[in-house]
Parts: C-alpha cells; sequence; structure tokens
C-alpha cells in the first residue's frame, strides 16, 4: 500500500511539472516563474471532476488547467538575495545575575 502512495504521489508531482512546463512554453517564460502550488490546486481540480466524461471532454479540461496555469505566474525578482544571518534563540527565563566579589 505504501509503495502504491508512493508511486501515486511521484505521479501527480510529475503530472504538475509537466503542466508547468506547456503552460511557461506558452507564454515564453521559464517554468520556475509559475507557481507550483498554484498549478497543484489547478490539477487537484481536473482530478477531482468525474471520470466517466469522454476523452474530448477530458483534452478541453486539461487544455483549460493549462491556459489557466499560465496566468499563475510568481513575480519577477531579478537579484534577490539575502544576507545570512543567524537567528537568536529566545531564552525563556532570564540570565541569573552573579555576585561580585568583593
Amino acid at each position: 500500500m505504501i509503495f502504491k502512495e508512493l508511486a501515486i504521489m511521484m505521479i501527480s508531482y510529475n503530472l504538475v511539472v509537466q503542466v508547468r512546463r506547456l503552460a511557461a512554453a506558452r507564454v515564453k517564460i521559464s517554468p520556475k516563474r509559475i507557481s507550483f502550488s498554484a498549478v497543484w490546486d489547478l490539477v487537484r481540480i481536473i482530478l477531482l471532476v468525474p471520470n466517466d466524461w469522454a476523452e474530448e471532454k477530458w483534452q478541453k479540461w486539461f487544455e483549460r488547467i493549462v491556459s489557466e496555469a499560465g496566468r499563475r505566474q510568481l513575480p519577477n525578482r531579478p537579484g534577490r538575495s539575502y544576507p545570512r544571518e543567524v537567528i537568536p534563540r529566545r531564552r525563556t527565563f532570564p540570565e541569573r545575575q552573579r555576585k561580585q566579589v568583593k
């Protein structure tokens, strides 16, 4: 059963990646510029549709998903880079005051 679930996850991931590639080719941008999570939501829609449709209807739905995926672009942020920094740990207790030696 675990093998089947892993196989389904890999198939659905690859389907989303391919839809992103097709949509990116249509709008002539890099596939990285199309949101993965937005495309995953669109693919889930097509997977939830009843499967008693003819192939023409499935093709119509798929074309609609690809065209909608092309509209789910991420903003272009060239040169976006953040400096590395250490996130300080929160202390739950105040630091103990040391006694001064005379």
